[in-house]
């Protein structure tokens, strides 16, 4: 088997030890490579390749070739190989497979050809918990890495701790896997599929999760088991789903799993699971015998009154009309009635 030799030292990142060293672009791409995170099997870690962003890169660090001035920040790599050192060098296989890039997948897509040098650190030993930890840690605060890939991170880290430390993630997660749930395979959470494309996916795990925060803030589901937590929130999707069927098979065209819309839903589902939990019947026919009230509410993207109002305050005041119909006796169709001191002044006029 063809070897590479890399001139390294021995260093720290932290508490990890490490090799320090430059090499070309076109030497790193063959013996490194992405894994990326499959939504599918939770494999993996890497985000999606934003293609114009690495076509830019390549641009950007071929120029240094041709004289023009031109850095990057060290690439960052996990050894998936035995460490061999060698005089001062890293002996390492010329496989693709010897080394999964942390933090180099943008730099690197495009110029696996550039005989150009840049810096790395390697990482070596590490279990692949540790790469999802470190990778999650160095992007979760850099401008693109999806909120989602980090939501989906932190969960795969903490495991069965989540339902305790982190319930409405865990559910969240558990929704989008169980078969039974009305959001099976739908929640996009920042990585590739080979079901269902992310950008068909009908709502963000970051959106998703925030949103069933809120549902399962009220003191009686709180304060419940997390079984409890999870199967009342799965009924009361189901409730919505089932009442809504037509907005909730289209989602594209409506706005029931959108912004304003999902979190609206989510505050009054709160005042619904309390009351469905002191009455001691958390069914989905229970839960259903409240949103059913709001049927024949307008959920598309272009039509319904939600359309015209956003944001924190357009949610929570949506949330307000839906409670007036649900708990009170306000008719459906004075909802847009209802929001107009939140829409903007011409649409409320007309």
């Amino acid at each position: 088997m063809t070897k590479i030799k890399l001139p390294v030292v021995e260093g720290m990142a932290g508490s990890y030890s490490v090799f320090l060293g430059s090499a070309g672009l076109n030497v790193l791409s063959k013996i490194s490579c992405v894994d990326r995170f499959m939504m599918d099997t939770n494999d993996g870690f890497q985000r999606p390749l934003d293609k114009g962003h690495a076509h830019k890169f390549r641009k950007y660090i071929e120029g240094a070739q041709n004289g023009q001035r031109a850095t990057a920040p060290p690439l960052i790599f996990s050894l998936r190989v035995p460490k061999k050192l060698e005089n001062g060098h890293l002996v390492i296989p010329r496989e693709e497979s010897a080394m999964a890039r942390l933090d180099a997948q943008h730099r690197m897509e495009f110029t696996g050809d550039l005989p150009v040098d840049l810096p790395f650190v390697i990482y070596h030993g590490l279990s692949k918990q540790e790469e999802v930890e470190i990778f999650t840690t160095i992007n979760d605060s850099q401008k693109g890495l999806a909120k989602s890939l980090v939501d989906a991170q932190h969960h795969s880290l903490r495991g069965d701790t989540a339902k305790q430390t982190d319930p409405h993630l865990a559910i969240a997660v558990q929704l989008n896997k169980d078969p039974n749930s009305p959001w099976f395979e739908a929640v996009n959470t920042g990585g590739i599929s080979k079901s269902t494309p992310g950008s068909k996916r009908k709502i963000t795990l970051r959106t998703f999760q925030l949103a069933i925060k809120e549902l399962i803030s009220g003191p009686r589901c709180e304060n419940a088991p997390y079984d409890t937590k999870y199967q009342v929130t799965k009924n009361y999707w189901k409730a919505v789903s089932s009442t809504f069927s037509n907005a909730w098979v289209n989602h594209r065209k409506h706005l029931i799993t959108k912004g304003v819309g999902i979190a609206a839903l989510a505050e009054l589902g709160q005042y619904i699971i309390e009351e469905c939990l002191a009455d001691e019947d958390s069914s989905i026919e229970a839960m259903a015998k409240y949103i059913k009230k709001l049927e024949g509410f307008d959920w598309g993207n272009k039509t319904s009154p939600l359309s015209l109002i956003g944001g924190q305050k357009g949610a929570t005041a949506a949330a307000k009309a839906f409670k007036a119909v649900v708990f009170g006796d306000v008719a459906v169709d004075s909802i847009s009635k209802l929001l107009m001191p939140f829409m903007p002044e011409e649409s409320a006029i007309a």
